[in-house]
């Protein structure tokens, strides 16, 4: 799986940054407005489906 996500990351035609939390912190804090993760739900964009 990690060298799908690179193969979509190395394609990207712009800057991103790539954190990586467990499923269960990223529903802990997906309401959080002042965490990363929370901005990340709100602000960011779904490569891919799967991910």
């Amino acid at each position: 799986m990690l060298n799908q996500l690179w193969g979509l990351l190395a394609r990207a035609d712009e800057s991103l940054d790539l954190l990586l939390y467990s499923e269960r912190e990223c529903e802990e804090r997906r309401q959080w407005r002042t965490h990363v993760i929370g901005r990340a739900f709100r602000e960011g964009r779904l490569l891919d489906g799967v991910l």
